[in-house]
């Protein structure tokens, strides 16, 4: 999943302080406890992208576990 904007972006080094992006940093916590991953990549004035992979199960190997 992609989520990008052309807004006012921000310095990503400051959302492992959780602030100013403490919502960015409650959904890599929760990505990773599924063993996702999150990129996001942004810069003042620059915009924001935020990629996020995650694993999918098929809804039949769901019911086997």
């Amino acid at each position: 999943m992609v989520v990008s904007d052309e807004g006012v972006g921000f310095n990503v080094e400051e959302l492992d302080g959780g602030s100013p992006g403490f919502g960015l940093f409650s959904i890599r916590e929760r990505v990773l406890h599924i063993n996702g991953s999150m990129r996001v990549e942004s810069e003042p004035g620059g915009g924001t992208r935020v990629t996020i992979l995650f694993p999918w199960v098929a809804p039949a190997a769901a019911e086997k576990v």
